[in-house]
């Protein structure tokens, strides 16, 4: 069993804040440049996108690359599938 020592701590905390950066490297490169986004459309898609980010990072901390992928896979049936078919 590993001790809990004060770099482990440190590392533990850089990584954190690094997939949390992650999380927002979509939002800000795909959403803030689209051109005809109003700003509560800007408000909705990228915090959406924010929000599945970090619950992939999460899934994929807990259960592995196939749980993240499937994060992926549903946020897409419901985004681009079933809202395209009610609209």
């Amino acid at each position: 069993m590993l001790k809990r020592t004060p770099e482990r701590a440190r590392t533990k905390h850089s990584v954190l804040v690094c997939r949390r950066s992650r999380a927002l490297f979509e939002p800000v490169t795909q959403d803030l440049i689209h051109p005809i986004l109003t700003p509560l459309t800007l408000i909705v898609v990228a915090g959406s996108d924010i929000l599945q980010n970090l619950g992939q990072v999460y899934f994929f901390r807990r259960a592995g690359f196939l749980s993240a992928v499937l994060v992926r896979i549903s946020f897409y049936l419901v985004w681009h599938v079933i809202w395209g078919l009610m609209y």
